[in-house]
């Protein structure tokens, strides 16, 4: 393996990483050439790791060995030997096994590195009190960063009593995020002997309400318990529990809503996180857990809550023209009325309409806890049979039209805000084509973007899996 590129980098920040490697995958893309790694050594850096993790999302980032062994050394000699005593320990037979151990760690299975790891703390502890400093940056720098233990640990509440499922996971996201702005809103243009304020809430994200109500959580939660949402037994105090503390100990929402994505099913119990061995168990303190007649794969099928073809008794929720409704599942039971509150349903789509403007499949979802409305923005669309654009319609059309096996229609066509030579066709059907995968994809959607001007088009895929930031434009024949 020879290298072929040197790089002299004034720190080790996972800026200066990142802006290495943008340049780097810049200049493979005017030479023709996409930088698409399977895999990528580097060295035990958490900087390093984080930029090429955010360029190359789905390459296996393996750590260098010989690295990480001089790190732990380098720590160990750090500590002040003769003045804890642990010069002599160190010469004996027993403390050196232990820290072959430790340096063994990275070629055990994922899954025995964290018990392994305590059985060494557990015997250098007994030695010696003195190795805990040392222990403690182990277990701080590589294990809890590594794989999850009892200190890093989430909780996953899986609600197994499904009454109503969601059409599928964009339904999911919207109509969660909606409900959460919708609550948030509520607890601010509510007004009582505690709380009085005014507040714009036009174009506020869910960021923006949490922020301005982060200076009177405990107000809500102490003096509110009387005060109620409109037409609904939930109470104002309760509503202000969904706002908590993170680990910088800024105010955030308890939900987290960057599992709600249009790619990802809920990791239900041992499903695991794609390339990671840290599975999900049920909890010991679930107070069913010895008792329960339900067999396991039951549990797991019944606490599904998007649509599931094994499930026909529930009724589907669904958006069209941005409006949430209910249909069932089957012919023999079609008044969904007697199971569902239709006035709360009403008051959400009545929530909902205010927020958006834009078409279902056009609204983005990002990454972080974040619902931005788009009222007031204009958006241009475009008559697809507008003569001056027929030709680029027909040209998409035959495009997505091609394969037998992968039909796709035009959805939409939307001119470019910053670049108005630009037409962005929204296509939908089974046309899924990923020029990065080179071929098309299961559930992923995509649009093609047109330049009018230079007669040339590209593929984008929206998969946020795949992570298509690398785009091909061929010329329009």
């Amino acid at each position: 393996m020879k290298p072929i590129v040197f790089s002299a980098l004034p720190d080790k920040f996972e800026e200066t990483y990142s802006t290495v490697l943008e340049a780097l995958v810049l200049y493979a893309q005017t030479n023709n050439v996409i930088l698409n790694p399977t895999s990528i050594l580097i060295d035990f850096e958490q900087a390093a790791f984080n930029a090429f993790k955010k360029l190359f999302p789905n390459a296996n980032i393996l750590f260098c060995h010989f690295h990480f062994a001089k790190n732990i050394m380098k720590r160990l000699k750090k500590l002040p030997l003769y003045n804890i005593g642990l010069n002599d320990e160190l010469k004996k037979n027993n403390t050196k096994r232990e820290i072959a151990n430790i340096l063994s760690l990275p070629l055990l299975p994922p899954n025995k590195i964290t018990a392994a790891f305590f059985d060494t703390v557990e015997v250098l502890e007994s030695i010696n009190r003195n190795f805990k400093p040392f222990l403690n940056y182990v277990e701080k720098t590589y294990i809890i960063n590594a794989k999850s233990t009892s200190k890093k640990i989430s909780y996953h509440f899986i609600h197994a009593n499904t009454t109503i499922l969601f059409e599928n996971n964009i339904t999911l996201a919207i109509f969660i995020k909606t409900v959460i702005h919708f609550i948030l809103s509520s607890v601010i243009e509510h007004k009582c002997s505690f709380f009085n304020v005014d507040f714009n809430l036009q174009k506020s994200t869910i960021p923006d309400l949490i922020i301005f109500l982060s200076p009177y959580i405990d107000i809500l939660r102490v003096n509110c318990t009387k005060c109620y949402l409109s037409n609904s037994y939930i109470q104002i105090a309760e509503i202000a529990h969904l706002i908590v503390r993170n680990r910088q100990n800024k105010w955030s929402l308890a939900i987290d809503l960057n599992v709600y994505s249009k790619n990802q099913q809920f990791r239900l119990f041992d499903c695991v996180k794609r390339g990671e061995n840290n599975f999900l168990l049920q909890s010991i303190n679930f107070p069913f857990y010895n008792h329960s007649t339900i067999p396991y794969d039951e549990v797991l099928e019944q606490s599904l809550i998007t649509y599931n073809i094994n499930i026909s008794n529930l009724h589907i929720l669904y958006l069209d023209n941005n409006q949430f409704k209910i249909k069932p599942v089957n012919s023999n039971n079609l008044h969904p009325e007697g199971t569902i509150d239709l006035k709360i349903l009403n008051t959400i789509n009545k929530h909902y309409n205010s927020l958006f403007i834009l078409k279902t499949n056009l609204i983005s979802f990002p990454k972080s806890n974040d619902l931005r409305l788009l009222q007031g923005k204009t958006i241009n669309y475009i008559n697809v049979s507008e003569e001056e654009i027929q030709k680029f319609t027909s040209f998409v059309q035959k495009l997505i039209t091609s394969d037998t096996n992968h039909q796709g229609y035009i959805q939409s066509c939307v001119r470019g805000d910053y670049n108005n030579q630009l037409l962005f066709f929204n296509i939908g059907g089974n046309y899924r084509f990923c020029p990065k995968k080179g071929s098309h994809h299961q559930h992923n959607s995509v649009a093609i973007l047109v330049d009018t001007k230079k007669l040339t088009y590209t593929i984008r895929c929206k998969d946020s899996q795949c992570n298509n930031i690398s785009f091909i434009w061929n010329t329009i024949e």
